[in-house]
This record gives C-alpha cells, structure tokens and sequence, in this order.
C-alpha cells in the first residue's frame, strides 16, 4: 500500500488477484481502467461525492465504490461502512460480462453478472491519506456483494488503491 498518489488499484475477487488492465487489441470500452472523482456539486448529488472505478478490459470485470450526498467530506484516517445504494451512503457493486449471447438478429452483446452490496451484504472502506492539494486519496477496502435476483455472493478483500483523483465526473 503506497500513499503518494501512483495511480495503483488492487483487491481479490473470491480470492483471485483484480487489477485493472486495458485490452491493448481491438475493441475496447471508452471508460477509464482506473478513475477517481471526488468533489463537493450539491446541485448534481446533494453534497460531497466519491466514484472509484477500475475496471479490467480483458476479463471484462469491472468494481465500483460510490458515496454520493455525503453531508461531510471525507476524513483521513476515518473508515466508512459500504453498504446500501442510497444518499449519503457508500455502496460497492462488482460487475462481470462473462459470456457474449447472440439475439435472433445475430447481434452479440455481454451477459453480465452484478454483485452489489445492500443492509446484509457489506464492506467497510478506510481513507489512509487525503490530500486535498496534490489530489491523492489512498485506503483501502472489502466488501460481499449479492448478485441481483439471485442467491450468489462474492467477496472482495485485501482492497487498495493509491490514486490521483479528479474533481470534475
């Protein structure tokens, strides 16, 4: 774990290494492997905001951590509860597109699989450094995500992440 801003995203998915990767032939997502946004738009999310997303284009595996109308920004040294998808609350969601299905016309798209946290599945996130300055946010996290309408459950452990953060979304 490094607090100097190195732009690093790791956790386990089930106990398998994640870290975000760019597929370096062919099609790829338009969306950042790693992104961070935090910042204050009480018009847009009713206070302070936090997106971490990292995704891995080549095992189309995506996680996402998201605080939207925090009252309070976020405190150094503080850990967070990630748990239902609701204002000022942070949830977690993990997201994998395992296979590709053809419709009738021949058109292929992802079937995808969502993992979310809700009141019994949750995690926790710890802020290890914020600096408002530079713009770094270092911590790290778990969670236990239930895939929507389904009995399935995954387990994220051993986050962390070192990043330069945006303040624009």
């Amino acid at each position: 774990l490094t607090t100097e801003g190195k732009n690093t995203f790791g956790c386990k998915i089930d106990g398998q290494i994640f870290i975000p990767k760019k597929q370096l032939y062919g099609w790829h997502s338009p969306v950042p492997v790693l992104e961070v946004v935090y910042a204050y738009d009480a018009y847009y999310f009713n206070g302070y905001y936090l997106a971490i997303r990292a995704n891995n284009e080549l095992l189309q595996k995506y996680i996402t951590i998201e605080w939207t109308g925090g009252e309070n920004p976020l405190v150094e040294g503080a850990t967070y509860p990630i748990s239902v998808n609701e204002a000022n609350s942070m949830h977690g969601l993990y997201e994998h597109a395992e296979e590709t299905v053809y419709n009738s016309e021949g058109v292929g798209y992802y079937k995808s699989h969502s993992f979310s946290t809700d009141a019994d599945y949750v995690g926790e996130l710890e802020i290890i450094k914020l600096d408002t300055n530079k713009k770094i946010i270092s911590g790290q996290f778990w969670f236990q995500g239930k895939e929507f309408n389904k009995d399935s459950i995954t387990t994220i452990t051993d986050g962390r992440f070192d990043i330069n953060y945006t303040t624009s979304y």
